[in-house]
């Protein structure tokens, strides 16, 4: 893929100021949303100042809404909740910039693009084992990993990571360095690589 770069610019003024862990996606049951929402209170209350940041097409789950499931199951956490629309890379990429960390809590996932983004922009992500994310990430040296679905897992490790700055330091670093493995440019010049070499045994 193409990697992103973006700053702080053009984030939402509701955003500005604000210290806060995105999803971006889809939001339906296959994505996690539903686990990242049953993780939320234990994980907001560790953190006055954390706020959590949703930005997608709310897919809903048994018959209801992302956002109404949030307000029933976070309680006095609820205003510290944000749903945003989806939106164009334009707009979306400075809302990940500006994010303390990133979550992808998938039940299924194959090769995850908005992974990559976030690394490339320095976000560490918090993806799932099982999935294509854990080919992509390696468990608190690029990013995080825990199991499908295990609520309590995921804010056992947001809790943990977003409260330690140095350890979010490195993974920002390290995330950057492995999203430029996948580099368009690097990886069609890999690939040349192995076509020459393959012809070159048949020649």
């Amino acid at each position: 893929i193409r990697l992103p770069h973006a700053g702080a610019d053009g984030l939402p003024e509701n955003l500005r100021d604000l210290e806060y862990i995105l999803y971006f996606g889809r939001l339906e049951r296959r994505k996690g949303v539903d686990t990242w929402i049953d993780a939320l209170p234990e994980v907001l209350a560790s953190r006055p100042s954390l706020h959590a940041v949703f930005v997608g097409e709310d897919m809903g789950v048994g018959g209801r809404g992302f956002l109404a499931l949030a307000r029933d199951r976070c309680g006095d956490y609820w205003p510290r909740l944000h749903f945003l629309p989806a939106m164009p890379q334009a707009r979306l990429f400075p809302i990940i910039a500006s994010a303390r960390m990133v979550v992808m809590p998938s039940r299924f996932e194959s090769f995850a693009n908005a992974c990559l983004e976030a690394m490339a922009l320095g976000r560490p992500v918090v993806g799932t084992t099982g999935t294509g994310l854990a080919e992509m990430i390696t468990d608190s040296v690029d990013g995080f990993l825990v199991p499908p679905g295990d609520a309590t897992a995921l804010a056992a490790k947001v809790r943990t990571a977003v409260a330690d700055d140095a350890l979010l330091s490195r993974v920002r670093q390290a995330a950057q360095r492995r999203a430029s493995d996948f580099d368009l440019d690097r990886m069609v010049d890999q690939l040349v690589h192995v076509y020459e070499e393959i012809l070159g045994r048949h020649t």
